[in-house]
């Protein structure tokens, strides 16, 4: 299911992790971290090895 905006900017860290990862679809997730900064990256492979690009700050 993918994230809608309102679930994006209510987003956040519990207390005690570091950050937090929301999963859109196709590899986007968004990830909040404990001070509460948001940014998104994708993930997606290229000839059969893992990468993860950073798309932008929220």
């Amino acid at each position: 299911m993918p994230l809608t905006d309102a679930a994006c900017r209510n987003a956040s860290c519990p207390p005690d992790r570091k950050q937090a990862r929301y999963a859109d679809a196709g590899g986007l997730y968004l990830e909040v971290s404990a001070s509460g900064s948001r940014r998104w990256f994708w993930k997606f492979r290229i000839e059969g090895v893992e990468k993860v690009a950073f798309h932008s700050v929220v």
